[in-house]
Order: structure tokens, then sequence, then C-alpha cells
């Protein structure tokens, strides 16, 4: 048998994804020793293996009468305006409900390992949490699988952002997940060579009319999305294809395989129908592919309190907020080709509470990214980039602030303190 390893951390962060790094390094900012494990060998999560393509989530609900402010902050403001600098962000992306930043995902991870350097944060890539164990609501230790071994890790703080409760699942925590509910997955490709001479790219509803009318001609289609998307990022010549809808339970792995085989084996059929349809696309070809699919929904924890759908669209304020959320609802619904898309009914910003990352009956563990607790519609909105930053910077901002102040229970922690340190380390409260 392969000897286990042992060491010892304050804060391990478990995933490193939006909601990881951004936690990872914002408890580093703040004084702790870090740690962060992550099973690919870079970081950034869906927004680069997935290849999603626009930062999602940063701005306040457009209204009539003033431009949005954006919701971000803090972490998430310096990646983005750090990938500008590099020239891998796009001008302001609007559109009747919201507004983006596109993204270059050969950019992104480039500026988060800098960043995550920058701060002193360890890195662990290529490695994978295999358990964890604890008693009396604390997460005791950690271990880990790679080329190295096997490592038991003993942390004084734990930051779940695996993005599918895993800490929470190995460790026998409360959580929800109907697999015949969860949102699908999409299977996203890069082409290049797009001629912006012929017509360009067409938006959301012109390419949607495209697609009727090859429907209506008798056409079969060889995509799942009957509402696709298209996005030029910085480079006009090299851009993003959302066109795959996918049913899937990432937490089972035979049904992950078969819709990563069901993604890529949409890719060339969707290519050769947006020559033959598109203009524009007459010579483009096929540059790139997401090295996992993107998926949406598993597992959420049940928290010490749950973002809901009323609190979405009522832009809910709460005393324990820790950031602003304004992304509509986006779900994405098994077995419907499109998606339901519901805008905030007021104001500007809803609060994300500091309670949805709290799971039930831990002390030293905290839940960040979208598996934090959310019902089905808030699930929806609280599950992209902007928000993800966001509850990433306020775990690890707690985090090192219950270490500093020799707190045993995250629970105690004053949301005063938590929300005045936020804001002097630039978040939006």
């Amino acid at each position: 048998m392969v000897p286990v390893r042992e060491s010892h951390i304050d804060v391990l962060v478990a995933g490193g994804g939006t909601a990881g790094v951004c936690a990872a390094i914002s408890a580093a900012m703040c004084g702790a020793q870090v740690r962060v494990i992550e099973q690919n060998g870079f970081f950034g999560g869906t927004l680069v293996s997935g290849i999603v393509g626009g930062f999602c989530g940063i701005f306040e609900r457009r209204l009539p009468h003033r431009e949005p402010d954006l919701t971000v902050g803090g972490v998430g403001l310096a990646i983005m305006d750090r990938v500008e600098a590099l020239g891998g962000r796009s001008a302001l992306c609007r559109s009747p409900l919201f507004d983006t930043y596109r993204y270059d995902s050969c950019i992104l991870p480039l500026v988060l390992d800098e960043l995550v350097l920058q701060y002193g944060v360890l890195p662990t890539l290529h490695t994978t949490i295999i358990d964890a164990g604890g008693a009396a609501g604390r997460v005791d230790w950690v271990e880990t699988a790679s080329k190295s071994g096997r490592e038991r890790i003993f942390p004084r703080f734990v930051i779940d952002a695996t993005g599918d409760a895993d800490l929470v699942f190995m460790t026998g925590g409360a959580y929800r997940k109907n697999a015949a509910e969860l949102q699908p997955a999409s299977f996203n490709f890069r082409m290049s060579g797009v001629d912006e001479s012929r017509g360009g790219v067409p938006s959301m509803a012109q390419l949607g009319g495209v697609v009727r009318a090859a429907v209506e001609a008798g056409e079969k289609v060889p995509f799942t999305r009957a509402d696709p998307m298209i996005l030029n990022g910085p480079n006009w010549f090299d851009v993003v294809c959302g066109f795959s809808r996918i049913t899937v339970d990432a937490t089972d792995t035979d049904d992950l395989t078969r819709a990563e085989l069901e993604g890529r084996r949409q890719v060339l059929p969707t290519a050769d129908w947006l020559r033959k349809h598109i203009p524009a696309f007459r010579d483009a070809r096929i540059s790139g592919l997401p090295s996992h699919i993107g998926v949406r929904e598993t597992r959420v924890i049940c928290g010490e309190e749950t973002l809901t759908r009323s609190d979405v669209l009522s832009a809910r304020k709460r005393p324990d907020g820790i950031g602003r959320c304004a992304w509509p609802i986006e779900r994405h619904i098994a077995g419907k080709p499109q998606a339901e898309l519901v805008p905030m009914e007021e104001g500007t910003y809803y609060d994300l509470p500091f309670g949805m990352m709290v799971p039930q009956g831990y002390q030293n563990l905290l839940v960040a990214g979208r598996a934090s607790s959310a019902d089905r519609g808030a699930n929806a909105s609280a599950r992209v980039f902007g928000p993800c930053s966001i509850l990433g910077q306020a775990a690890g901002t707690a985090a090192a602030l219950c270490l500093e102040q020799s707190l045993q229970d995250v629970r105690r922690l004053n949301m005063e303190d938590l929300r005045a340190l936020l804001a002097a380390k630039g978040a939006k409260i």
C-alpha cells in the first residue's frame, strides 16, 4: 500500500474554480496560510474547462433611467481587470436583460496562476480529494490522491469550492439533489476563421430565426438547444458556440462519461450546419473543445439560510449580505430545448446571505460557489461567475477572520466585522 503523507494548513480550499481561487486569494490576503487543491492542471474551473465565454452576473439590473453598476469588486474585479490588461476581455456586451464582458479562456488561467502565486497561496494541481472525516461538526482531515501518492491534510478551516459539495457529501452532511431535475449541461466549442465581412455573427434572436427556418423547411438540426448562442469575444476571428443541452448527473461517473461523449458527437455536425447556414462561418474551422462538459447543477447543500427564487425576484436585502447579484433566473430545464429566463421584478440587485455558505451542523466548513444553499430558482441565478467570485471572497475572508479571532464555530463570527473587512478589501456590500 502507498504510504500516506501528513500535512497541516490554516485554510484548505477544495477546488480551484472561480469560488475556490477567490476564496484562497482572499484568505491569504488576510494573513492566513492557504492551500488550494485542484483536480485539473489549471485554475478557473468551468470558465476555462467548459469554454463558457462570458463573465456573467457582474452588473446590477438595468433600469430605464440609469446605467447599471458593477456588482463585483475585490478579487473578482481584480481578475477581470487583469484579463483586460492582457487583451483578453471584450468591450461591454449588451442584451435586453443583462450586460456582460466576454473573455479569452486562454488568458484567464494565466491570470489566475499569477494572482494565486502573487498572494502566497500554496497551489496543488492534478490532485483529487478522495475522502474526508471529522467529528463534532468539524472537518478534521481531508485525504487526497495524486501521482505522488496519498496525503492526509489536517486543516484548521475548510472551504468546499468543488461545485459538487464533495466534502459535505464525504462527511455525511445534508444536501439536495434530484437527478431528474438537474439543469442540463452545455458542451460549448470554439471556432476560428469567422469572416465578419460576410454578415457577422448573428444575435441569439437572429440565430433562433435561422434555426426555425431550417426546421420549418423540414431539416433536422444536429444539435439539442433550441435557443443556441454564438459569443464573439475579444478576438472576432475566434467565437464560442453554444448549441447543446445535455441532461446529466455529473456526480455519476457513468452518466458523466455518456454526456461527454454525446457533447463531442454533436460538434462536427453542428459546425457543418453553421458553415451551411451562416455566411460568416463558411470557411471557419473548429479550434477548441472543452476539457470538461459545462455542468450547471449537482448537489446543493442544506445551509443555515437558503436563498430563494422570491429573494431573487424581489431584490431582497439582508443584514448578513456579503455581496450583490442581479443575474436573472436562468434555469435550463431537463427535457426542454429552451431555458427559463426571468429577470428581477424590482430593484437593482439582491443580497447574497452569508448563511447560504454555512452547511447545517458544521463549524469549520463553508461551501462557496454553485453548491451553496439555494432553491432551484435561486440557484439558477447565483451559479455564475459574479456571485461565485463574491461567495468565494466572503468565504476566504471569513475563514481568516475566524482564525484570527480564535473562533471555533463560524456561526459566532460577527457579521458587521466580516462586512467591514470585505468592504475594506474592495467588495461591494
